[in-house]
C-alpha cells in the first residue's frame, strides 16, 4: 500500500495536483475508520511543486449515521407502502357499500351518480335501498364529518345504522318518515 500511495503522491507533486476521496483506514484502536482524505500540492518560492500537505478526517460517525438513516428511510417507505395498500383495500371495501347502477336502472330512466372521496377513502356516502318489495325506495345522501380514514370509519358506522333503519322499515307497517329516520341517525 505504501508503494502505491508513494506513486500516487509523486504523480500529484509532479502535476501540482490535489486529491480528495473517502478512504477506509486502520486506526490505533484496531478498528477500520471511514475517513475523508484530502491532499494538496504546495509550491516552493520559485513556483515548482515542492510537496504535499494533507489531512485525514474521521467521518465514521457520519457514515454510520447515513447508513442508519438509509435503513430508517427503507423502514418508513415499507410502512408507508403497507399502510397505503391497506387503505386502498379499504377503498375497495368502501366501494362495495355504494349502490350499483342496476338498482338505479330499475327505477329511473335517466340518472347519474358521482362519488369521489377527497382521499383514497372518505366519509361522504350515499345509499339506495328498495322497500316494500320494490314498491318504494329510500335514497340517503350523507355528508359525514371528516375525510380520509376517520371519515371512512364513520361511513362503516353509518352503513350499520342505515342497515338497521332499512330492516326496521321493511318489517314494519309504519309509513316511511324522514323525520324518524333522521332522529334514528341522531
Amino acid at each position: 500500500d505504501r508503494q502505491r500511495y508513494n506513486a500516487e503522491d509523486m504523480t500529484l507533486i509532479a502535476g501540482g495536483l490535489a486529491l480528495a476521496r473517502e478512504q477506509d483506514m486502520y486506526f490505533v484502536d484496531n478498528k477500520t475508520h471511514h475517513t475523508l482524505y484530502s491532499v494538496n500540492c504546495f509550491h516552493n518560492s520559485d513556483g515548482k511543486p515542492a510537496g504535499l500537505i494533507g489531512i485525514f478526517t474521521d467521518i465514521t460517525e457520519q457514515k454510520n449515521t447515513m447508513s442508519e438513516l438509509a435503513l430508517t428511510k427503507q423502514k418508513v417507505e415499507a410502512i408507508h407502502k403497507q399502510t397505503k395498500e391497506s387503505i386502498e383495500y379499504a377503498s375497495f371495501i368502501q366501494h362495495t357499500l355504494i349502490p350499483s347502477n342496476t338498482v338505479f336502472r330499475k327505477y329511473f330512466k335517466e340518472y347519474f351518480a358521482i362519488w369521489r372521496p377527497k382521499d383514497i377513502v372518505g366519509g361522504d356516502v350515499y345509499f339506495f335501498e328498495e322497500l316494500d318489495n320494490g314498491d318504494s325506495c329510500i335514497l340517503m345522501v350523507i355528508d359525514c364529518t371528516g375525510h380520509g380514514v376517520h371519515g371512512a370509519f364513520l361511513t362503516m358506522l353509518i352503513k350499520a345504522i342505515e342497515s338497521q333503519i332499512v330492516a326496521s322499515l321493511k318489517y314494519s307497517d309504519e309509513e316511511v318518515s324522514p323525520a324518524k329516520i333522521l332522529s334514528f341517525f341522531n
